[in-house]
């Protein structure tokens, strides 16, 4: 409904993603790969939970041109411990890979 506030949080096999917001934001997570999480939404909030510990994670918006990303400027994301947290406002497509 409009207005609603939502939460929901998954296991993408052993990666939790949460996703939350209002206003009829939304949002898909796609794990393409074993280090690699794809995220695709507007007007939320996202919070990957990678369990990588104190590695860097690279999060970069873009978009696939054929078989290949290509990276189109960075996110302000929060990259602390294996968490990574950023906003969606407009449509995107975001890539976090460590």
């Amino acid at each position: 409904m409009p207005g609603q506030r939502f939460r929901e949080t998954k296991d993408l096999d052993g990666v939790n993603v949460t996703v939350a917001g209002v206003n009829d934001g939304q949002a898909i997570a796609i794990r393409p790969a074993g280090r690699e999480i794809l995220i695709l939404g507007f007007r939320c909030k996202v919070v990957v939970e990678t369990g990588a510990g104190n590695e860097s994670a690279k999060v970069e918006r873009g978009a696939w041109a054929g078989d290949q990303w290509t990276a189109k400027g960075n996110v302000n994301a929060s990259v602390s411990r294996g968490k990574v947290e950023f906003r969606l406002t407009e449509p995107q497509a975001v890539r976090i890979s460590w």
